[in-house]
């Protein structure tokens, strides 16, 4: 007897926090490989210390679909080259929805981290951006994020002094400041106008 997919692809989305038992059952047959890994991938946490999703990812484009959330934490030391490859591969993850970005102020080329970060921010299904740790934050860089819907700064500093109170009317949030000295941001919470308060 043969299960049908979508039933197979309900039962897989049980075991979504159990990304052991997801990869033993890819293992099993081509086709369960097929439908476990929208479920191994819909989650995903790039962390320097553990590359393996990492290498998982530049190895398998295929694998670009199946991410929702993505939280990429660099490393304290030195930047990672495969963090930034999987930063400039945001773009062609179609499906993601959240964005997670811890610790960026050790990366040495600001200017290009920015850059990716604005192409991240293109990504017409992003709808949740948050940062944590992000020193001299040029919030020019949201300019072209016309779908995110939910921003989250957490001890970032801005640019400039004026930045911070002059880039948020033009993009029409509404602001939930818990802490906002002049350049520096604690915790900083924006969700577009529209009905919802965040």
């Amino acid at each position: 007897m043969v299960l049908p997919a979508e039933l197979i692809d309900y039962i897989f989305s049980f075991l979504q926090n159990d990304p052991s038992a997801l990869k033993a059952c890819s293992k099993a047959h081509p086709l369960l490989s097929r439908l476990a890994e929208r479920h191994i991938y819909a989650h995903i946490v790039i962390d320097p210390r553990a590359p393996e999703v990492c290498n998982d990812i530049l190895e398998n484009p295929q694998l670009l679909d199946h991410p929702r959330t993505l939280k990429i934490l660099f490393s304290f030391l030195v930047p990672d080259p495969l963090v930034i490859s999987i930063m400039r591969m945001i773009p062609q993850m179609t499906n993601l929805i959240s964005l997670r970005i811890s610790r960026p102020f050790l990366f040495t080329e600001r200017d290009e981290f920015f850059s990716i970060l604005r192409n991240c921010l293109q990504q017409s299904s992003l709808q949740k951006l948050h940062l944590f740790f992000s020193y001299f934050f040029p919030f020019s860089v949201l300019d072209g994020a016309k779908n995110i819907k939910h921003l989250t700064l957490s001890f970032c500093s801005a640019l400039t002094v004026d930045e911070p109170i002059q880039a948020y009317p033009r993009h029409n949030y509404l602001l939930k400041p818990s802490y906002f000295p002049v350049t520096s941001i604690q915790a900083f919470t924006a969700g577009r106008c529209g009905g919802s308060r965040i």
